[in-house]
């Protein structure tokens, strides 16, 4: 048999194997390819001091809309009500100014109570949007396209009715007597033209300088986006929101409150489409109902483009960035390059936006095969120490839980020791998810009582459980195959130093340091856990929970979907933790070898009752296996059989 293990297996990523994962490679090429071309096919024109000004006005407005879009996106959600956003608020916006705001008793002609009506509004529906989908659950691309319908036709209908016209135009240009109005429609890094200028460079036919200035979407798009970028790569929040998109469930099961990041994400795209309009109310001084028309669906290709998967939890603001230069300039290339049909661009972007989805996806099978701050107990509490080992650390008396008329425990009682393992066993339906879910704060039981350290507690939440030291690796592992084995290992429970920042570097390590204690060295905690064996995965989720605290360890079918080699690995894991003699191990299994192999005492279940228990050298093999046949139940049934 060979020597190696399963650390043998996660093998370290080259720096050219991360880079080429990384979800903007694709789009930074193809960036490239564009710039190069239109800057040749347009004898630079598109390049010139006008030409570079307009294409980053086009590039910004679609970075705006994009990060929005892209963030959602990760999240694992849609938002085709973008575009309708667009024109609801610019004409919010453009009303106010005109005629005031007679509720509030604001007069016409203020741009920062126009701009915060119109702000108000876009939240107050990106909140509704949100609700609707996370309490439904129905699909995001279904809700948002009935208010992608309704926001339209509700503006150009009221629009229509209140003004006669779904266009407001001839307002007065604020920017001339507003700072506010200025820094959204006006100009921004004036410096860079003037350099140019005196360089030589940025003049027109009579000798003077020839533009003064970037429009200010420029600023805010780099804004936008900036933030965008820091919160994805570097908060907590950040973090949520890709676990969120990965796999909520297993983000939830974390104490990610998936729910909460969705419905701020939709608030996050109707914000994204307010600074949108008002950068155009700003800068041309009229607004129109119909804007916005079909930006949903380039926000979205975008993002695509960007390299953020369809289906959630892998993306990247800077590559969106790079996706809005592809998009932007090609948009604006009629204009420099006249001889070029401008329907070619919708022929180019759904080329580029199919193959960005293939390219996507294939890095998604790279990645995965194709197949409140919180900080670690005190290890060193001199409580500890003295713990009472001989006295069981949890107890179940009585319990009985009931779904409706269905009884599915009827009073199971178990005693957990630390420095065992209690292996809990028993045929399908027997009660046994039941009675951990139960013990994990996922149900509450009917009656009976639980004890922890001789305690009574009740759980209403798995986060109860947890803070009582309750610790469940449940069959689906509760870990997200895209993220890294740092930012799984700490779901939910990141450590955050100034800002809201996680503290990277210290997280790595403590993740290498705690898997390495039970028998897994690995050299790059930031690979992503879809590279991990089976094996490897349920030693992080172990490892995970023993280090927030576990004294309980509940593991449910560990090695139910495992190859034998890594079946063993995972016991071996088992029995290093059991050694620890601090931690109770509550194992679940239908493996009759493997309770035998590590388990100190025994719990049958049959049709949520406990029909049998022992210790280890109490029951003979034959009795284990009658016992987790159902007992009684088997005799009866070999008799029913013999009678046909």
């Amino acid at each position: 048999m060979s020597d190696r293990s399963e650390a043998d297996r996660l093998v370290r990523e080259s720096g050219l194997q991360r880079l080429l994962r990384r979800p903007e490679v694709g789009a930074f090429s193809v960036m490239l390819v564009i710039v190069v071309a239109l800057a040749i096919a347009s004898d630079f024109k598109a390049f010139n001091p006008l030409g570079l000004k307009n294409n980053i006005a086009i590039v910004a407005q679609y970075g705006i809309i994009a990060t929005g879009a892209a963030a959602l996106m990760i999240a694992g959600e849609f938002d085709l009500s973008i575009g309708s956003m667009i024109g609801f608020t610019g004409m919010i916006m453009a009303m106010v100014l005109k005629y005031g705001f007679l509720p509030l008793g604001i007069p016409p002609g203020l741009p920062v109570a126009a701009f915060l009506i119109a702000l108000t509004a876009a939240l107050f529906l990106g909140w509704v949007i949100g609700t609707i989908v996370v309490r439904s659950g129905l699909s995001s691309f279904i809700v948002t396209l009935a208010f992608l319908f309704f926001l339209r036709g509700a503006t150009e209908a009221s629009y229509r009715l209140i003004n006669q016209s779904t266009q407001i135009s001839g307002l007065q240009d604020f920017k001339e007597t507003s700072w506010f109005a200025n820094i959204l429609g006006g100009e921004v890094f004036g410096w860079f033209y003037d350099a140019w200028f005196m360089l030589g460079g940025n003049l027109n036919r009579r000798g003077e300088q020839w533009v003064t200035g970037f429009d200010a979407r420029f600023l805010w798009w780099l804004v936008i986006a900036g933030v965008a970028w820091f919160v994805l790569s570097r908060t907590q929040l950040g973090n949520w929101i890709y676990a969120t998109g990965d796999d909520k469930n297993a983000a939830r099961a974390n104490g990610v409150p998936t729910n909460k990041v969705k419905i701020g994400l939709f608030m996050f795209t109707a914000f994204c489409a307010t600074m949108f309009a008002a950068c155009q109310v700003f800068d041309t001084n009229t607004a129109d109902a119909a804007k916005g028309n079909l930006l949903e669906l380039f926000a979205i290709a975008i993002a695509v483009v960007g390299g953020t998967l369809m289906t959630g939890g892998f993306g990247s603001i800077l590559g969106v960035a790079f996706g809005a230069i592809t998009v932007g300039l090609v948009a604006n290339a009629v204009f420099f390059i006249p001889w070029i049909d401008g329907s070619w661009f919708r022929v180019f972007v759904g080329t580029i936006l199919l193959a960005a989805v293939f390219a996507n996806e294939r890095i998604r099978k790279r990645i995965t095969g194709g197949y409140d701050d919180c900080h670690r107990p005190d290890t060193d509490d001199p409580e500890q120490g003295v713990r009472d080992m001989t006295e069981p650390y949890l107890r179940v008396e009585n319990v009985i839980k009931k779904f409706g008329p269905f009884t599915a425990l009827n009073g199971v009682n178990l005693e957990v020791y630390p420095g065992e393992v209690h292996a809990l066993l028993g045929d399908n339906g027997a009660g046994k998810s039941t009675l951990i879910k139960t013990l994990a704060g996922v149900h509450e039981p009917t009656s009976g009582q639980l004890y922890i350290e001789g305690k009574p507690v009740n759980f209403r939440s798995p986060r109860d459980a947890t803070a009582a030291g309750i610790g469940t690796v449940y069959q689906d592992l509760a870990l997200n195959q895209l993220m890294s084995v740092t930012r799984n290992f700490f779901m939910g429970r990141e450590l955050k130093g100034p800002l809201g920042t996680m503290r990277m570097s210290e997280m790595d390590q403590i993740a290498h340091d705690e898997m390495a204690k039970i028998g897994i060295n690995f050299s790059d905690p930031t690979q992503a856990v879809g590279t991990m064996s089976g094996g490897q995965r349920q030693t992080l989720a172990i490892a995970r929970a023993i280090y927030f605290g576990a004294r309980v360890l509940i593991l449910d079918e560990p090695t139910s979907a495992l190859g034998q080699k890594q079946q063993m690995e995972v016991l071996k894991t088992i029995m290093r933790v059991k050694k620890r003699g601090d931690i109770a191990i509550i194992f679940i299994t239908h493996n009759e070898i493997h309770s035998q192999l590590v388990g100190d005492r025994f719990t049958f279940l049959a049709l949520g009752e406990v029909i049998g228990s022992g210790r280890k050298g109490e029951l003979t093999h034959d009795e284990i296996r009658r016992l987790m046949a159902g007992g009684t139940e088997m005799k009866d049934l070999a008799g029913e059989l013999a009678a046909i």
